[in-house]
């Protein structure tokens, strides 16, 4: 039900030490919240294994919520909303703003789990120009439908793309 990873701790007697587990695509449960899924890779067609991302949804009302979910060996992840609240009837929108950063590594291999906490933020294809070439940003901004599942891609793109230099 959980990722692999690989971590380093130095243990003593009186430190606490906590390290992060992030569920398996299969092990997500995407409940009546809704959720995300998809599969992200870099530009040069290597799946982007292991990658974390980091989802800020902000809600019509309140304050933003911070969601992550690790990519598998695959690039695959699921990642479940299930603090994103409701739309109530009056609701100014049917949709809530979400932004979409990512840390991962080219060098990763899908044979090798690897230490999540070394990951770096990549740029992310938000789309091509009129030549058809990927255009990068630091982030990728959608709109998310609470009680929804919706794929998520890079615009213009059949997986959520990212820069690979």
């Amino acid at each position: 039900r959980y990722l692999p990873r690989r971590f380093a701790l130095t243990l003593g007697n009186t430190s606490e030490h906590q390290i992060a587990l992030y569920h398996s695509p299969m092990g997500a449960r995407l409940g009546k919240a809704g959720g995300i899924y998809g599969q992200v890779g870099f530009d040069n067609g290597r799946v982007a294994a292991w990658a974390l991302l980091d989802l800020t949804v902000t809600p019509s009302l309140g304050k933003a919520l911070q969601f992550v979910a690790q990519t598998d060996g695959h690039g695959e992840f699921r990642l479940p909303l299930e603090r994103l609240p409701a739309l109530g009837k009056d609701a100014p929108s049917p949709t809530y703003l979400a932004r979409l950063k990512i840390r991962a590594s080219t060098a990763s291999s899908p044979a090798n789990p690897l230490n999540p906490d070394t990951l770096t933020p990549v740029a992310l294809a938000t789309g091509k120009d009129d030549n058809g070439q990927s255009q990068f940003a630091n982030h990728l901004d959608f709109t998310i439908a609470p009680g929804k599942v919706t794929r998520i891609a890079s615009p213009d793109h059949p997986m959520i793309v990212l820069k690979s230099t």
